[in-house]
């Protein structure tokens, strides 16, 4: 049930996918919740690259912007960086997602190697999770994780092969419905 929980999984869009994150990886183990799956929408997970280069412009530097966003977003910040590493170690999987469009985080700033991702052509920051494109990727992407069995809590034994579980099975994810098809112009 809802209050202990097979798996959970999260999920956040730029700033709440780093936090996202930061809860899979440090808090998660303290509040015992079985954290199996993080999905980030173009969250700077390795840093924003426009964020970089805006500190180091005159213009700029007398914007007040915060000093805690400005030194832990940039490029090899050092939260950023310890971060990354426990992500390397770490047996949540992670799905991320980012437009290609996107000037505040880059997809080399989003994405996580070694773990799936997906860039979502034609698509900026802020429109990325209304982007049916994106959904029909996370559906996929949550259809194949579903499938697999959820870990077994800390101090219960797995299921034998050929037992039956006693958790219950996936969740039912429907397909992506199809979008209006464009028209060809006849002047085409």
């Amino acid at each position: 049930g809802l209050a202990n929980p097979a798996r959970v999984i999260m999920q956040g869009h730029s700033l709440g996918g780093v936090v996202s994150t930061y809860i899979a990886e440090r808090l998660a183990k303290e509040f015992s919740l079985p954290v199996t799956d993080v999905i980030s929408w173009s969250a700077p997970l390795r840093g924003s690259a426009l964020l970089g280069w805006a500190k180091k412009q005159d213009f700029l530097r007398s914007l007040p912007l915060d000093q805690g966003i400005e030194r832990d977003f940039c490029p090899q910040s050092p939260k950023l960086a310890e971060l990354q590493r426990a992500i390397a170690t770490s047996d949540v999987t992670y799905f991320s997602l980012t437009g290609s469009c996107d000037p505040l985080v880059r997809p080399d700033s989003a994405l996580i190697p070694g773990h799936p991702s997906a860039v979502i052509h034609h698509v900026g920051h802020y429109n990325i999770k209304v982007s049916t494109r994106a959904w029909a990727h996370v559906l996929a992407h949550l259809e194949d994780r579903l499938a697999a069995p959820a870990p077994s809590p800390v101090g219960e034994e797995a299921p034998v092969a050929g037992q039956a579980a006693a958790a219950p099975g996936p969740l039912e994810i429907p397909p992506p419905r199809p979008g209006p098809q464009p028209q060809q112009s006849p002047l085409l």
